[in-house]
């Protein structure tokens, strides 16, 4: 075969060959040992391994609590003491203080805060505005229902903050606020309780309303209170005081006062005085130095005269009734002559008691005079 010849069969010789290797090179490999090696898939390695090693433990089962009821589904309520995983359901001891199970669901524990929830308060469905009664601003504190103010015609006459305001404010016992009677005193009119006030037709004369609280009505009586003489906020100023709504000076006095026209100044003062000064009680007679006269009921007396040495205009009352008698006290009646012919009271025993000692000293008989009143 010559040279030409042959370089004409080389490529068809060679094709075959190519075209097997061609084939080997394609054709499906075998499966890789068990082994690990070769590159293939874990079960429990690492990189894309099944059970993972990312933070949990190997879901073996289904009843732990990284894996409770399904792999992955970790076991860990909120707000709950010793967590358990039981059967495959979570659950847990108890809440921790604040927090309650308000949904039911073991599984995510106390999910509800219970001590400022309106409508869970210090416990599920404890819904405050449920619990107090005619409240605006109803609160939850600690855990407890509280308020910031009573409705209208309404008060908390129970101390209860949990309850509410439970008692209306607008009757007769309780006008206004608890306790607060509506009783006036001293007025004319139909009485009644009108949203949360005592109110009343008119005062009745001299009687009038000067601390403004209608409760109690018209409680001044201003022919006499030396504050409010004639009109609330009308003061009498010393030694004047207030009689028939006036303010005077009077004429009766703790300290002696002298009688007019008397020789030897015999005087009288008061073991208490009322009615603006016109209102003597349990008189006693001075006379020189003998200052324990006791005046008594007798019919000489001209009790008119006694008001007017006193610098009263005239005579209005007399009270009798029992004071001692007993050394050195004495019994005196009114009379004209014995020391001085001027009008005075004198010593019942036998008239004459000018710097001398009183006589007569019997015992209680209801004759001696406890109160007078001028005018």
């Amino acid at each position: 075969m010559d040279r030409l010849q042959l370089m004409t069969l080389t490529p068809l010789l060679a094709a075959p060959l190519l075209m097997a290797q061609c084939s080997l090179s394609n054709a499906p490999k075998e499966p890789s040992p068990p082994d690990g090696s070769g590159g293939q898939t874990s079960t429990s390695g690492s990189g894309g391994s099944t059970s993972g090693s990312g933070g949990g433990s190997e879901c073996t089962s289904t009843n732990t609590l990284d894996h409770c009821g399904a792999c992955n589904q970790p076991c860990d309520p909120d707000h709950a003491t010793d967590p358990s995983c039981d059967n495959g359901t979570c659950t847990y001891g108890n809440c921790v203080s604040g927090f309650d199970d308000c949904d039911g669901d073991e599984s995510n524990g106390c999910e509800t805060e219970v001590t400022s929830h309106i409508d869970n308060c210090g416990a599920c469905e404890e819904v405050c505005l449920d619990a107090l009664a005619n409240v605006m601003g109803a609160l939850c504190t600690n855990g407890s229902c509280d308020y910031t103010d009573c409705a209208p015609l309404f008060a908390d006459c129970d101390d209860n903050r949990q309850n509410g305001c439970e008692l209306p404010a607008n009757t007769m016992q309780d006008c206004g606020g608890c306790g607060l009677v509506c009783a006036p005193q001293n007025v004319s009119g139909p009485v009644n309780c009108t949203n949360a006030e005592c109110d009343y037709g008119t005062c009745l004369p001299p009687f009038d309303d000067c601390d403004s609280d209608a409760n109690n009505g018209c409680e001044i009586d201003t022919s006499s209170d030396n504050a409010n003489c004639g009109t609330c906020g009308n003061p009498c100023v010393s030694p004047e005081t207030c009689a028939g709504g006036i303010c005077a000076a009077g004429c009766f006095s703790t300290s002696d006062v002298v009688q007019q026209g008397t020789q030897y100044n015999q005087s009288t003062r008061c073991d208490a005085v009322s009615n603006g000064g016109y209102t003597c009680t349990n008189p006693t007679i001075t006379y020189g130095n003998v200052t324990t006269g006791v005046p008594a009921q007798h019919s000489n007396n001209n009790l008119a005269l006694w008001c007017q040495q006193l610098g009263c205009s005239s005579f209005v009352s007399v009270t009798y009734g029992n004071r001692s008698y007993t050394a050195p006290w004495g019994k005196l009646f009114w009379c004209s002559g014995y020391d001085e012919n001027n009008p005075h009271w004198c010593d019942w025993q036998d008239g004459y008691w000018y710097n001398q000692s009183l006589g007569n000293h019997p015992s209680p008989d209801g004759n001696a005079i406890v109160s007078i009143t001028c005018n």
